[in-house]
């Protein structure tokens, strides 16, 4: 009986870990098209998250190394709308809702990355939207995920 408990417990160990090294090698943010204004001050990143459970919290946004940003918004709508890259501070559009992050939570299965048309017409996208005085070269998201932390390098 001594037997069978233990192996049950070295399988389920073995299980967890395999399921940690499979999330650690296949991180669950994702990124999608990009837009910049021309002078390169203002970007707007669609990222998601690819993972169909759990959700992605984001817990700091850089850029240009290790650089806070002067302006971080994020812009939460379904795939028909899209998003939009303007002064979203002074121009908050009723049809999308930005809110400051604080943190920025990325509900589960709403990657930018989606192949089936219809499945991303019912889609969740979320709308990274960083302003800076400097023109933006790269961007750094720190993020949690089923406790394990991540970095995710975006350049320009």
């Amino acid at each position: 009986m001594k037997t069978v408990a233990r192996s049950a417990a070295l399988l389920l160990l073995f299980l967890f870990i395999l399921t940690i090294a499979y999330i650690k090698v296949n991180p669950p943010l994702a990124h999608g098209s990009i837009g910049t204004t021309t002078d390169r001050h203002s970007v707007i990143i669609t990222i998601g998250n690819k993972s169909l459970f759990g959700a992605i919290h984001i817990t700091d946004v850089s850029i240009n190394g290790s650089l806070p940003p002067m302006e971080v918004k994020v812009q939460e709508t379904d795939s028909s709308a899209g998003l939009m890259i303007t002064d979203i501070a002074t121009d908050p559009a009723s049809q999308f809702n930005t809110e400051k992050p604080a943190p920025i939570t990325l509900m589960p299965n709403s990657s930018p990355l989606v192949t089936d048309s219809a499945e991303q017409l019912e889609n969740k996208v979320y709308g990274l939207s960083i302003t800076e005085k400097n023109p933006i070269d790269k961007i750094e998201l720190s993020y949690k995920f089923f406790g394990l932390t991540f970095i995710k390098t975006i350049q320009l």
